[in-house]
């Protein structure tokens, strides 16, 4: 995996919280690419992805927004 783990953690969080909040499920294929996306991350960074993960799941869309334009 290329890239910051810990933020990739925090957005995939912030997924499926965007998903729950929505009332939507992902299509299972969407699903099954995002669980194998977060079994990498929770091997890479150890304990660390279940509070990154609930962390993301907090963040604002304006949050996410001004990361990205950093």
């Amino acid at each position: 995996m290329h890239g910051d783990l810990r933020w990739a953690a925090e957005l995939a969080g912030a997924a499926a919280a965007a998903f729950q909040a929505a009332g939507v499920v992902p299509d299972p294929d969407d699903a099954a690419e995002q669980q194998i996306l977060c079994n990498r991350l929770a091997r890479d960074l150890g304990d660390a992805f279940n509070t990154l993960y609930t962390a993301g799941g907090r963040l604002e869309l304006t949050q996410i927004l001004d990361e990205v334009r950093e």
